[in-house]
């Protein structure tokens, strides 16, 4: 168990990496037959439960992170389990620190059409665009197009974590892919990664190279203070988007993708959340509620 640090800012994130040395193999999936969980609270407060994640394909690696929204300071415990059985325990402590980080966006209770930051205060303008694609460029040209963004004010980008295009095409655009860009985004393990129509998903073990490239984008939008909302499918209607479909609709599999974007992605402070692209067209407001 490694802790990223002693001292974090407030809306920053702890975390703490879990390394698995052991002389048995690892669990045969990782992603669903070990777990990392923690509590956290700070000094004379109430703990709060956070979920870990997987973060490497053999299973031997995992995080689990954590923002405090307040200074002061916090003791953590964080597990780690295989199958049902504690494998092993690990405690710790940190401080947070106020750094005048602007934190997460709110709802001014005051004036209810409007935004404040919840750490800085002041408030927030609310000037989005949509940037379905981001992720699907290189980090060179992901940082740029944030920085871009971000010079002309706009704060608020929609950004696809699944989907998948021929081409630019299917929405009437000449856009195609190139060496730096693809319209193919595969947040799980794919036996066939390529292809548009079929890619094959595991749905039960995660491409963590996909979800290690969105944080470094989510990071570099948090810096300038730019939110992301995180967007689960974009057109799930089209063939080999949405990989389970209306009859695994809300089960198990789905659940784990919903569960396992919000251990990894959650504690960063920028981050709203899209449940789909208009959902209508694969799920039921059943769904949405559940």
């Amino acid at each position: 168990f490694t802790p990223s640090a002693t001292l974090v800012d407030a809306y920053d994130f702890v975390e703490v990496a879990v390394e698995v040395k052991v002389k048995a193999p690892f669990p045969k999936n990782p992603f669903t037959d070990a777990a990392i969980e923690g509590d956290f609270q700070i000094a004379a407060g109430s703990p709060v439960r956070v979920d870990g994640f997987c973060d490497s394909a053999d299973g031997s690696v995992h995080r689990i992170r954590f923002m405090p929204s307040r200074p002061g300071a916090y003791s953590c415990s964080v597990t780690y389990t295989e199958g049902r059985a504690v494998v092993a325990r690990w405690k710790g402590a940190f401080r947070a620190r106020d750094a005048g980080r602007k934190g997460i966006l709110r709802v001014d209770k005051e004036h209810p059409w409007h935004f404040v930051w919840e750490g800085a205060g002041g408030h927030y303008f609310w000037n989005g665009t949509t940037t379905y694609w981001l992720a699907g460029w290189d980090d060179e040209t992901i940082r740029r197009s944030i920085d871009r963004l971000a010079d002309l004010k706009v704060n608020r980008l929609r950004v696809c974590l699944n989907g998948r295009l021929r081409d630019g095409r299917d929405w009437n655009e000449n856009v195609y892919p190139t060496s730096r860009f693809a319209f193919r985004l595969n947040p799980w393990v794919a036996a066939r990664p390529e292809s548009i129509n079929d890619p094959g998903f595991d749905v039960t073990r995660f491409n963590v190279p996909h979800w290690q490239k969105y944080e470094r984008l989510l990071r570099h939008a948090r810096e300038r203070d730019v939110v992301a909302s995180v967007i689960f499918y974009l057109d799930g209607n089209k063939p080999g988007m949405d990989p389970f479909g209306k009859a695994r609709a809300g089960g198990e599999d789905e659940q784990r993708y919903y569960r396992y974007a919000a251990a990894r992605l959650g504690a960063f402070s920028n981050v709203l959340w899209d449940l789909s692209n208009e959902y209508r067209f694969i799920r039921d407001d059943a769904w949405v509620d559940q």
